[in-house]
């Protein structure tokens, strides 16, 4: 303050007029976007019909509380940290009156565009309304409300949920989770001072709209009220009471999805036949008292997590790019260890790769593999001697949170033991 001369700081008038002016301006149209919203739901109440089944689908991207919601909507008690949906998830509850049954859906990265989302993600979200037949009455569509929405995010959002049709639209309510971070501010003054990507999906969704608290106690108001939206929405006109599925798009799918297990049956079976194999080699030859492993792919693969995962320390920062490539060793079930954590897309070539040494093709299965990325790790493992000790690292430790990671890193105990011994035996039968 004595640097200052003891002055407070003043800000400069252009700037506060700006904000004052903008801040009128959200204000008037936060007014006017209610005063619609309510005009609406008037005329939908007028057409309200007895309602005692209700059938919803959640829609969203990860991380934006569609579980939950779910657990909200059907009152149940969740003590654990919740993980990831990887699959289509069912539950019903009589609430109010009304038979309710929701289906929770897997998320995408909320950064990421269709066909940037895993095949089996894409697919789970197509067959979610095929679990509450004869199909979902409303889709959820959950949108953090703590969370800036970019352009990204809209189109994201719209090419996620038209998977499953560009018709459902006028089924659809945007569901705003962690509403504790609202404050004081209404939802209203929110839409309009967000900017023009989620006023664009509010006005996608016919201004339907509903805030969900999930730090509420006694929620029975939020989804009381929830389910009178739900029921206006059913009353709004539409040609037909539930979403009709469409059975060209399911029948597809459900095709893919038997030649797909048909496929999994002769892989599985073929790999079977090869650990066989290796084991009966194995046998014959001396114990790996030392081990070299190379972790290799794509850039934010989860090379480094992998890596800590091996080890069972933080010995890789994955908060940061890897730009240079890092070797640290540990002991696992009394054998020395090193593992080498290389940039994205670094070539393997053949003075890396000593006599006692693997390579860890580190694959990140929540997105999609294209043939662009298998180009690529081809690339990276073009030397003749690679690809006989290379070994394919499915990364699906990422799905899990920053802080499940470390407890399960320090604390997985006879779990962790037993998954490094898993890869050492697999490891040790092309190590040598």
């Amino acid at each position: 303050m004595s640097e200052n001369g003891n002055r407070a700081f003043e800000m400069e008038e252009s700037i506060s007029r700006a904000a004052a002016e903008e801040k009128r301006a959200v204000e008037e149209r936060a007014h006017l976007r209610l005063i619609g919203m309510k005009r609406h739901r008037a005329l939908q109440r007028d057409r309200l019909r007895p309602i005692t089944n209700i059938r919803i689908v959640l829609l969203g991207a990860k991380g934006s509380g569609k579980t939950s919601a779910l657990n909200t909507i059907l009152s149940r008690e969740c003590r654990r940290r919740l993980g990831r949906t990887a699959q289509c998830q069912v539950g019903e509850v009589v609430k109010f009156g009304r038979q309710l049954t929701v289906v929770d859906t897997p998320g995408w990265w909320m950064n990421y565009f269709r066909d940037e989302s895993s095949h089996f993600d894409q697919r789970e979200i197509v067959l979610g309304p095929s679990l509450c037949p004869p199909g979902p009455h409303v889709f959820l569509l959950t949108i953090r409300v703590d969370r800036a929405f970019t352009e990204t995010h809209r189109r994201s959002v719209q090419e996620h949920v038209e998977l499953i049709s560009e018709r459902i639209w006028s089924r659809v309510i945007l569901l705003f989770t962690f509403g504790d971070w609202l404050g004081a501010t209404t939802t209203e003054q929110y839409i309009e001072s967000e900017g023009q990507p989620l006023q664009w999906l509010v006005d996608r969704c016919s201004n339907r709209y509903h805030v969900l608290n999930s730090r509420t106690k006694g929620e029975g108001f939020q989804v009381r009220e929830l389910i009178g939206k739900i029921e206006e929405t059913m009353s709004g006109g539409s040609s037909s009471w539930h979403y009709e599925i469409e059975m060209k798009v399911l029948q597809e799918v459900e095709r893919r999805m038997r030649r797909e297990a048909e496929r999994v049956r002769k892989r599985t079976l073929k790999k079977e036949q090869q650990r066989r194999r290796a084991r009966a080699r194995l046998e014959k030859l001396e114990p790996l008292l030392e081990l070299r492993l190379i972790l290799v792919g794509g850039r934010k693969v989860g090379k480094s997590s992998c890596g800590n995962t091996i080890l069972t320390t933080d010995s890789f920062g994955t908060n940061s790019r890897t730009t240079s490539c890092t070797e640290k060793q540990g002991d696992i079930a009394g054998k020395r260890v090193s593992v080498l954590d290389t940039p994205g897309c670094f070539p393997v070539t053949s003075d890396l790769l000593t006599a006692s040494c693997a390579v860890l093709l580190v694959v990140n299965i929540s997105s999609s593999f294209t043939d662009l990325h298998r180009e690529a790790l081809e690339k990276q493992l073009e030397d003749g001697g690679c690809w006989r000790k290379t070994m394919v690292a499915v990364q699906s430790w990422r799905l899990a949170g920053r802080h499940e990671r470390r407890a399960a890193d320090r604390g997985r105990g006879r779990a962790a033991a037993g998954t490094r011994g898993a890869l050492w035996k697999q490891i040790s039968r092309f190590g040598q």
